[in-house]
């Protein structure tokens, strides 16, 4: 898909939004996303961790490869 301007688009569900608001649901999205691809395991249950300065690098990353 040809985009306007030459970055990644975040996914983002409107129906989302509109029930957690739009910061909830990138944080939502992102929980999901992480889940999906995690190999920890725990009772049959995927977990994920990832700490507040983990987060705040990899949004720096992004935003720095703007």
């Amino acid at each position: 898909m040809k985009l306007l301007i030459d970055e990644e688009p975040i996914p983002l569900l409107p129906s989302l939004v509109h029930l957690v608001g739009i910061n909830g649901a990138l944080v939502m999205q992102q929980v999901h996303f992480r889940t999906r691809i995690s190999k920890n395991m725990r009772d049959g249950h995927k977990w994920i961790y990832k700490t507040y300065e983990d987060w705040t690098k990899e949004l720096r990353k992004r935003i720095s490869k703007k």
